[in-house]
């Protein structure tokens, strides 16, 4: 094993930090693939356990290991990577998660029909304390680009990457967006390029106490993150929010109830003015509209109950004016019941 880049079509790129608990079946999984013609670029980030040994008991020639002398963090580490990758494509992969045999596979044949997709992702397993279900993402680039003034709508460990495109546009990983730098990362790119997902699940993203949302000071600068990213979302709309109606937005976007009747009271009339305004901007609303039509159905449900808030949401003028063909309300309702199953 060494250091050495080579030109491979393709380089996974982990960054590992302490994750010796679930390292070897993430990189088994990586070398296991259908397809062939990859390197795996492991980036040791300063990590005190046993993960540098772990990476170093693989005599793999496919595997090259990269040590930083001290903790860089991820978003250090993973420009490091992309700046000494030579690839056509770079797939992302995090130490704790398992690629499915075929990923790769997949993937680059995906990407190499569809050369004006930048990035891809796909649907995923998430998997915690043994148990996995199926998580859906937006397909499309229409439903993405809507998608994205919500949420980040590609899961960044299933996820492959044109290098040519980073390199053309100078996109990076920013520092400014920790703990959310892959949904700036791919706010950029769909200014650029368009954004795919596929609808085959190609990973197990694995759940545990580890992660952000078991960290209430890292959730609490997510947070923040997240309503920056979608200020700038919202600004290109060329829509004035109050502070008010921002916390009321990342309530919707994040699938929380409101906690009380003044914010509830507040979610019709922000969601109307948002339909309004990005009627005003974009000839095709049906996608974000949609998107609209579930997050108020799942605001209803959650803050008054199932009965009450289903009676509550078909009454209410948003939902009228929506306009929803019924095949696409079929969809919406089948993706909030696996949600609601989940819980």
């Amino acid at each position: 094993m060494d250091s050495t880049i080579n030109h491979k079509r393709v380089t996974v790129l982990m960054s590992v930090f302490n994750g010796e608990q679930y390292l070897k079946e993430a990189i088994d999984s990586v070398l296991n693939q259908t397809y062939t013609d990859f390197e795996l670029l492991i980036i040791n980030d300063g990590s005190i356990d046993n993960s540098l040994a772990i990476v170093q008991s693989y005599k793999d020639s496919r595997i090259k290991l990269i040590n930083n002398d001290q903790n860089l963090g991820l978003i250090n580490s993973l420009n490091k990577g992309i700046t000494l990758i030579q690839s056509d494509y770079i797939i992302r992969m995090d130490s704790d998660d398992i690629c499915l045999p075929n990923r790769i596979e997949v993937q680059v044949n995906f990407m190499d029909a569809n050369l004006n997709v930048g990035a891809s992702g796909s649907h995923y397993y998430q998997l915690k304390d043994d148990k996995h279900f199926e998580i859906d993402l937006p397909m499309s680039t229409e439903e993405i680009n809507a998608f994205l003034i919500f949420n980040c709508p590609l899961a960044h460990p299933t996820t492959i990457i044109r290098k040519q495109v980073l390199e053309t546009y100078h996109i990076k990983y920013e520092t400014g967006y920790l703990y959310s730098e892959d949904y700036h990362f791919w706010l950029q790119l769909s200014k650029v390029s368009q954004l795919r997902n596929l609808k085959e699940s190609l990973i197990y993203y694995r759940m545990h106490a580890n992660q952000i949302t078991g960290n209430p000071a890292k959730a609490k600068e997510r947070l923040n993150t997240v309503t920056k990213i979608r200020s700038v979302s919202l600004e290109e709309l060329s829509l004035q929010y109050t502070v008010s109606e921002m916390h009321i937005h990342n309530l919707i976007a994040d699938g929380l109830s409101p906690t009380n009747e003044s914010e509830f009271s507040q979610v019709e009339p922000w969601l109307q003015k948002l339909v309004n305004a990005y009627a005003k901007r974009n000839s095709n609303t049906s996608h974000f509209n949609a998107i609209v039509y579930e997050r108020w159905l799942r605001v209803c449900v959650n803050y008054l109950g199932s009965v009450k808030g289903i009676s509550y949401f078909y009454k209410s003028q948003l939902r009228t004016s929506l306009k929803i063909k019924l095949k696409i309300r079929l969809h919406l309702y089948k993706v909030l019941y696996k949600s609601w199953k989940r819980k």
